[in-house]
């Protein structure tokens, strides 16, 4: 097979992309190239008979380029915020549209097949008046891949809800993070970094900062509980101004450390080994990077019973609390602090995300994608 993965994020910021172009590496006849973005050109140049087109985040390929940075001063600030304003950037995200529209018209005509990652229903970048257009990718794609990857049965009961798509539905979890970055801290050396004692419960919520992970909720929990009960981290780039404002200024309050911007690999380790518990307190979740992150050094997930959270985090790894009960993640913080959790129990878990399964698992789809001969090992609707 050749499989060209296209994803418009960065692997350093989020490894995933990178393990499983790994995972389906030794699947295919050539190196699988990952491409940033889905265009009219490279679609013309390199889609071949025969050829996979897997594409990851439909969301990010309508995202316009920013012109100059945000930091940018002078004219070029001028420019920045006249390509970001909310007139001008709508219409850019429907040019991105058009143009994505074409390329996978064009790689279809060239007699490559598309299939479709879905990890996110809703959009968890910019503002709400981007919602729309992102939509609007979702359907396209949707309605014309040849098959379709989740990482969830919950993820796919949404998608047939939602957009009507069952047909060359397959689901294969997400991967684990186990042995991708560093994990050489003791939970002591992680603590006395953050100026944290050892007789302290700490909860950490970590990753990006934007309004559906729900900090607002955990913030007021802990005030309910106190700092002698819980104290809580924060840390994460902060993906939405006005909501970094708002949960910095929540923050202030005795037992929270706040700490926003990005998290580098190395730095990981500092937060999570500190940690009791993660803390995943959605809105809204179709997959969840951070919980596999959590399971993956061992630490259990607090967090609501959403479908797919429910999915991959049993009771040996966590607390699930009702999305709509009042004081449902107050009295799931306290459950996980008089719980003795087992990081073996943990870590044994999340190892069954195993990549290398994941990368056969994933060459099934693409065979069946290809309409190749004999029947898949995965099944519509659910993981071999």
């Amino acid at each position: 097979m050749r499989v060209a993965l296209v994803a418009n994020v960065s692997p350093q910021a989020n490894p995933y992309i990178t393990l499983f172009q790994q995972a389906v590496q030794p699947y295919c006849a050539e190196p699988v190239p990952l491409v940033a973005r889905l265009t009219p050109g490279w679609a013309l140049r390199q889609a071949r008979p025969g050829g996979i087109v897997h594409v990851h985040w439909v969301e990010s390929q309508i995202r316009p380029q920013p012109w100059f940075g945000a930091s940018a001063a002078g004219y070029r600030r001028l420019i920045y915020k006249l390509g970001h304003n909310r007139l001008v950037h709508p219409a850019r995200m429907a040019g991105e549209l058009g143009r994505l529209a074409l390329a996978l018209a064009l790689a279809r005509r060239a007699g490559a097949r598309l299939v479709y990652t879905l990890h996110n229903l809703e959009p968890n970048f910019g503002a709400g008046y981007s919602a729309g257009l992102a939509e609007a990718a979702h359907r396209l794609i949707l309605a014309g891949a040849d098959a379709i990857h989740v990482h969830s049965q919950a993820a796919a009961r949404a998608v047939a809800a939602r957009y009507g798509r069952r047909r060359a539905v397959f689901v294969v979890p997400h991967g684990h993070y186990i042995g991708q970055y560093p994990n050489r801290l003791s939970p002591a050396e992680a603590r006395a970094r953050l100026g944290l004692a050892p007789a302290d419960f700490v909860a950490l919520a970590l990753g990006q900062i934007a309004p559906y992970k729900g900090l607002e909720s955990l913030l007021a929990a802990q005030a309910e509980l106190g700092p002698a009960a819980l104290k809580l981290v924060i840390a994460g780039k902060v993906a939405h101004a006005e909501y970094g404002a708002q949960i910095a200024a929540l923050a202030q309050g005795p037992g929270v450390l706040y700490r926003p911007g990005f998290v580098p690999d190395d730095e990981l380790q500092v937060y999570l080994n500190a940690a009791d518990v993660v803390a995943l307190p959605y809105a809204r979740s179709t997959t969840s990077g951070s919980a596999l992150l959590a399971l993956s050094f061992g630490r259990p997930v607090v967090a609501p019973a959403l479908d797919y959270l429910a999915e991959v985090v049993p009771p040996l790894a966590g607390v699930l609390y009702p999305p709509a009960a009042a004081g449902g993640l107050t009295a799931a913080l306290r459950q996980a602090r008089a719980t003795d959790w087992s990081a073996a129990a943990i870590l044994a878990h999340a190892r069954q995300y195993d990549w290398r399964a994941i990368g056969a698992q994933m060459a099934e789809i693409y065979q069946a994608a290809l309409g190749a001969a004999g029947t898949p090992l995965v099944s519509e609707g659910r993981s071999a």
